[in-house]
């Protein structure tokens, strides 16, 4: 049996949450190696108005919205990178080779997204 390469860009991460799926990025890069992945989450310390702390204002909330749907609009199918999303960001999409990243005692509403 001959096995078929399986490129990168066809493996999806999906998580449960956008905390899990921040954790499954920082995975990827410290335990697996891989410096290059793509995906739809926000690092609070991207965004300058949230850098000082506050991460609940509505300035802070308004800008990590903005930069979240520019990663989602960018979130395309590549050959060399991983893609780590939310399931409810995947919907309608495919993939070959998809893991789902979920924990005891996510929130029923999350589990019933799998499905």
């Amino acid at each position: 049996v001959e096995r078929e390469h399986l490129p990168l860009g066809e493996v999806v991460v999906l998580a449960s949450t956008k905390e899990m799926g921040r954790r499954c990025v920082d995975a990827l890069r410290q335990r697996l190696g891989f410096q290059h992945i793509q995906h739809t989450f926000v690092d609070f310390g991207e965004v300058p108005v949230c850098s000082k702390g506050d991460v609940k204002s509505w300035e802070c909330k308004s800008e990590v919205g903005k930069l979240e749907r520019l990663k989602k609009i960018a979130f395309v199918e590549t050959l060399d990178r991983p893609r780590v999303t939310t399931i409810k960001s995947f919907k309608g999409w495919e993939a070959r080779a998809i893991v789902v990243a979920i924990e005891p005692g996510d929130a029923e509403e999350n589990l019933r997204e799998v499905y």
